[in-house]
């Protein structure tokens, strides 16, 4: 059972290590933080709707299949 929640929350830190540094690599490319703001959403968006949660890989569109590599 420990061994259980010991594995959940060594992924949860690595999740949200990861979504922090992704955050904090978009932050850095803008100067303004109303512009980080505004395209930080946009350029997280696509990650979120190809990495599996929402949609089935199978059911993309053969012309938007290519998105899900980059």
């Amino acid at each position: 059972a420990f061994s259980s929640y010991l594995f959940m929350a060594t992924t949860v830190a690595f999740s949200m290590g990861a979504g922090l540094s992704m955050g904090m690599m978009i932050a850095s490319w803008f100067d303004d933080i109303s512009v980080t703001a505004a395209c930080g959403p946009v350029l997280i968006l696509p990650i979120i709707l190809y990495s599996g949660f929402f949609f089935v890989p199978g059911s993309i569109p053969a012309y938007l299949d290519w998105l899900r590599y980059l």
